[in-house]
């Protein structure tokens, strides 16, 4: 512990997503939990600490902890089963450790399209792809494991964490953002996401561990985004990128957009946190996207590209 402060262990830090966490906590570190980080290969000098949660056992510091974000997980086939195996591993080092708390990173994607409206958490779940189906798979294997003294669980289903998706992956390629058309001929308009800043998550983890500290009963799933989607042209121009379009191919989803209110009343997203600029600037402060371009000389003001 850090101060006395209850500690959160976060399993699987080593990716992109643990990185940009990590770079939000080291410019503000929580004060009512102490995050501990650990990856299954840390680079040399890297303060993570070590955890294979598949073939090592725990750090020492897990034992009594506060509670346990798993990061780890299989983004890509094949081996897209090894979600359900990580997450069962994780469990039973929680259950072992007496940790308070287990929140199981999910996704957004085990909905699947969301034509109109939003997804709550009580949505049937429809993903269309493998990784989603992936995860689906992953909450259903965990939510049948007994947990011994009711330790809790939790799902966070993610958004599109800005920088860090593959959306993020086009911002830093160069050249124009190509983006999926859904709109009418003549009127280009391409995917609607939930979408969240990777400081605004640090924080809600952060917030969500202190809940579960003090005792507090949280759901057994969350949604996690701000509350009002964008569309990836508003979050390519926020961050200075230009954008242009092709035909959305068969099986292209339009819109994905999380209904936040069961997060809202445990962790509230302050409006000047939600906006694609604000969310764009988290990204470059954590080192998860470079900064806008210049305009080029002679540009109006706010031109891109």
């Amino acid at each position: 512990m850090a101060g006395g402060a209850p500690v959160l262990v976060v399993a699987g830090a080593g990716g992109r997503l643990g990185r940009l966490l990590a770079a939000a906590w080291a410019a503000r570190p929580p004060a009512a939990v102490a995050p501990l980080l650990t990856a299954r290969r840390p680079l040399p000098g890297s303060p993570l600490r070590p955890w294979d949660l598949l073939r090592q056992p725990p750090p020492a510091a897990l034992a009594g902890a506060a509670a346990l974000v798993v990061l780890a997980g299989v983004t890509r086939p094949p081996g897209l089963g090894g979600n359900a195996t990580l997450a069962l591993a994780a469990l039973a080092a929680a259950a072992a450790g007496g940790v308070g708390h287990v929140f199981l990173l999910s996704s957004a994607a085990v909905y699947g399209p969301v034509p109109a409206g939003t997804a709550a958490e009580d949505t049937p779940l429809c993903p269309v792809g493998a990784y989603g189906a992936a995860k689906a798979a992953m909450e259903a294997a965990a939510a049948a494991v007994p947990r011994p003294g009711r330790a809790g669980l939790t799902f966070l289903r993610l958004a599109n964490v800005v920088g860090a998706d593959a959306l993020g992956a086009s911002l830093t390629a160069g050249g124009p953002v190509v983006l999926d058309d859904f709109g009418p001929p003549g009127a280009p308009a391409g995917p609607v996401r939930s979408w969240i800043g990777p400081a605004t998550l640090a924080r809600l983890l952060a917030r969500l561990a202190a809940l579960a500290a003090a005792g507090r009963a949280l759901p057994g799933v969350l949604n996690v985004a701000v509350p009002a989607p964008l569309s990836m042209e508003a979050v390519a121009a926020a961050a200075g990128r230009p954008v242009r379009f092709r035909p959305a191919p068969a099986g292209a989803v339009a819109r994905v957009v999380l209904d936040t209110r069961r997060l809202q009343a445990l962790a509230p997203v302050a409006a000047g946190e939600a906006t694609a600029a604000a969310m764009v600037a988290e990204a470059v402060a954590t080192g998860a996207l470079p900064p806008a371009p210049a305009p080029a000389a002679g540009a109006a003001p706010g031109a891109a590209g």
